[in-house]
């Protein structure tokens, strides 16, 4: 028994019920390019945490020999850790500091602060210009020339000029790497501009006053013995009393106006010697008196004057 099936009659079919409409141009390489991008995440993030252990570890890069017959050797791990640590390939985008910055010269442990040098150059002079690079120092090699240097230059291979100021050089020791400095010396430096005149003071020993004035003064005896004090001077070697050295005055009190001063030494009045207690007070009795002029000797520092007085 035999079948025989009509496939002509479905021909139309597959057309009717849209099934034999066309596949989109490359629609095949979508899955390869979706692959891609996925492992391409997958491996950066892999990168981020492990390149820690990525780095080489010592031992020979490779077994076969260069041209020449050298072979590779790898550096330290240690080599590589400042790059580990300040993280330099980072993804926030930030950029550490440099290594200069942080340790204030490029090349290491340099002192930074500069010190008087121990080399045998002499700074002559410095002429300083409106723009700093354009300043020249001239230096003498001790016993040798005289040379004139600007900065950022070198002198015969020892020094290598920083700074230039008016007397002083600042440079780096080329042999040590150390920042060292010259400078003029203070007999040799010029001070420009008008020296200030030296005023000596005259002591006023002339005075001239009112009696009515002086009486005011002289009421009031208690006020008059607070605002000094005077005690006894002893003479050095002989031990005896020549004097009254005042010890303290009270601003404003008579005794200014008296022109008198601490530490001033009383020797007399009028002649009479003050060597007690008594004639202590013949500089009172004396402004009380009718006396138109009175004279005190004193002994100012290291010097002897005299204070006279006018009352009108």
């Amino acid at each position: 028994m035999a079948f025989n099936f009509d496939f002509s009659r479905f021909s139309g079919l597959g057309s009717r019920l849209g099934l034999n409409q066309s596949r989109p141009p490359f629609e095949g390489f979508y899955i390869y390019v979706l692959l891609f991008v996925a492992g391409w995440f997958v491996a950066d993030m892999g990168t981020t945490y492990l390149r820690g252990d990525m780095l080489p570890v010592g031992g020979i890069a490779s077994s076969k020999p260069m041209a020449g017959g050298s072979r590779v050797k790898l550096r330290q791990p240690s080599l590589f850790s400042s790059i580990k640590d300040r993280n330099i390939f980072n993804a926030d985008h930030i950029i550490p500091d440099s290594l200069g910055d942080q340790k204030g010269e490029a090349g290491g442990d340099e002192d930074t602060r500069p010190v008087l040098t121990s080399l045998p150059l002499e700074l002559v002079g410095t002429i300083i210009h409106g723009r700093h690079e354009m300043s020249v120092a001239t230096i003498q090699i001790r016993g040798q020339e005289i040379f004139a240097v600007m900065e950022e230059e070198e002198l015969e291979a020892m020094i290598k000029v920083r700074e230039i100021s008016r007397f002083k050089v600042i440079f780096r020791n080329l042999s040590n790497r150390k920042l060292e400095y010259i400078e003029i010396k203070e007999e040799n430096k010029i001070q420009i501009g008008m020296a200030a005149p030296q005023v000596q003071e005259v002591e006023k020993t002339n005075f001239s006053f009112k009696r009515e004035d002086i009486n005011k003064h002289l009421e009031n005896l208690p006020k008059i013995l607070q605002d000094a004090k005077a005690v006894p001077y002893v003479e050095p070697g002989s031990g005896e009393i020549s004097g009254f050295k005042l010890v303290a005055i009270k601003p404003g009190s008579i005794y200014e106006e008296l022109g008198l001063k601490r530490g001033d030494i009383l020797r007399s009045v009028n002649g009479e010697a003050l060597d007690n207690v008594q004639k202590a007070m013949e500089l009172y009795q004396a402004l009380k008196s009718d006396a138109s002029e009175i004279k005190v000797d004193i002994t100012r520092g290291d010097r002897s004057t005299s204070l006279n007085y006018t009352l009108e």
